[in-house]
């Protein structure tokens, strides 16, 4: 697999600024660091467009009450999945719901039981912010540490020309500086005509990968229909 420094080459290559004979006149329409900078743009859409394939699990601490704040590791919380005590225990959870549900908690640890582990019955996101979110009952300062297991959304950082993205990526992050790249050409009059080609490459790919992405939930779902799991 490439880091984004080798693809900056292979694109350099397929938009004619590239030559093996005379390296003197490489990167001469689109410099380096603007191709690289043109392949980090690529990431951070596909990292808006295709959420799914940039999920991570991962710990979160608790802190007292009911108001809990995502760390900046985690874009958004797609799901949690449990509670893990102080004793390292992850317990599973009751239900989860939606925001809504968030104006029947409580504000203060005085309606949650008192437990030394806590037990956590419901979550929801607050529907103005991915990085806000209520647990039910509170937590108490009493039952601290805990933490709860989720998956989450997490964009990509630190990328830089050593970075090297996932296989998967490649051919749109390709398509995606090309657009770029003759977008910001004014030199030819076919320029812009040629950009907007690379742009419907790069969603067609999208749309191929979740088109796929939805033909294997159907298929699992039909295998787990015919099984009667």
């Amino acid at each position: 697999m490439k880091n984004l420094d080798q693809i900056a080459v292979e694109v350099s290559k397929l938009i004619n600024d590239y030559s093996t004979a005379n390296p003197e006149y490489n990167f001469t329409r689109w410099c380096k660091s603007d191709l690289i900078h043109y392949a980090e743009d690529a990431i951070m859409m596909l990292s808006m467009l295709m959420p799914k394939k940039f999920t991570k699990v991962m710990d979160i601490p608790l802190s007292a009450g009911n108001v809990q704040i995502v760390p900046d590791d985690c874009t958004k919380i797609t799901k949690i999945l449990g509670v893990k005590d102080k004793f390292g225990v992850l317990s599973s959870i009751t239900s989860s719901g939606d925001d809504r549900l968030s104006a029947l908690f409580t504000n203060g640890c005085s309606a949650a039981v008192d437990s030394s582990v806590y037990k956590m019955t419901g979550y929801s996101s607050e529907e103005t912010s991915d990085k806000v979110y209520f647990v039910q009952p509170p937590v108490l300062a009493s039952q601290l540490p805990v933490s709860v297991t989720v998956i989450c959304t997490a964009a990509p950082s630190d990328i830089d020309k050593d970075y090297t993205p996932a296989s998967w990526m490649h051919n749109a992050i390709v398509e995606w500086m090309q657009y770029r790249a003759y977008s910001s050409e004014d030199e030819s009059t076919s320029s812009p005509q040629v950009a907007a080609t690379h742009l419907e490459h790069f969603y067609a790919i999208i749309a191929n990968f979740k088109q796929a992405e939805t033909e294997m939930t159907l298929s699992s779902k039909g295998t787990t229909n015919a099984t009667g799991q």
